[in-house]
């Protein structure tokens, strides 16, 4: 048919055996319109996904927001496909989309992030971040600080650029910053704390580990959280209040003197 220049009409015919209909496609014998889309999404359905790949601009051109189905999307974002037909079709809906496991540009993972984001998916992001391009990166470190409460309950999740990213940044308050590190301290080792600290010029906590100092702390509630998690972690053994008011530490337990008869 196509070869004699025959015009085609939509494709209606039921009860063909799919091999067969996936040869009529092949031969350009099935055209793309919207009867013939409908058609196949009712009827042919395991040989829709050949009929948009073959004939994916006219797909393209006759797209609705009346016609346009979700579930192709989703698969069309997996093909090797120029980018304007993924971001063209993502323009019809703001439902959450998934990045994971999907090769995609930075082009279409921001437009993504930005417009169709599934929270679900911040999770490898925020270990990801190290590696992440820029444009990604401040769309995680966004979603971060929006979710900082999540962050705190669970840092061992996030990279460690992330968190210092958040711990250096003015977009969130310092409460927050030391939630952060007191989380943190449970899990991460001494270097990357100090990091932290240094950052929030905490720097008498530093001194902890240099077994030559003897830093002290002024007595409040942020202080006491910091070496409570410190003492929890078995940085020190404890610390004591003296007389003018500031916070020692104990790094060891004392030692028993035995008593001799």
């Amino acid at each position: 048919m196509s070869s004699l220049g025959i015009e085609k009409a939509s494709f209606n015919i039921v009860n063909i055996d799919d091999s067969k209909v996936a040869i009529l496609i092949r031969h350009d014998i099935v055209v793309m319109d919207v009867d013939t889309l409908q058609f196949f999404r009712g009827y042919y359905h395991s040989c829709l996904y050949m009929l948009i790949s073959k004939h994916i601009m006219d797909y393209m051109q006759l797209m609705t927001s009346r016609i346009f189905e979700y579930e192709e999307l989703c698969e069309i974002l997996t093909w090797d496909v120029d980018d304007s037909i993924k971001l063209g079709l993502l323009k019809f809906t703001a439902a959450p989309v998934s990045i994971t496991g999907k090769t995609l540009s930075q082009t279409v993972r921001v437009y993504i992030l930005r417009n169709n984001l599934n929270q679900s998916d911040m999770e490898n992001l925020y270990r990801s971040y190290d590696d992440e391009p820029q444009p990604i990166k401040e769309i995680i470190f966004n979603n971060a600080v929006d979710n900082i409460t999540r962050i705190t309950s669970a840092p061992q999740s996030v990279s460690a650029e992330l968190l210092y990213d958040i711990i250096v940044s003015d977009a969130i308050a310092n409460l927050y910053k030391v939630d952060l590190i007191i989380a943190d301290i449970s899990c991460a080792d001494r270097t990357e704390i100090s990091k932290y600290l240094f950052a929030l010029h905490l720097d008498e906590f530093v001194k902890i580990f240099d077994s030559r100092s003897r830093p002290k702390f002024e007595n409040t509630s942020d202080n006491v959280a910091i070496l409570n998690a410190f003492k929890a972690r078995g940085w020190i053994y404890d610390y004591i209040l003296d007389e003018a008011g500031y916070f020692k530490i104990r790094r060891h337990a004392p030692r028993l003197v035995s008593k001799t008869n």
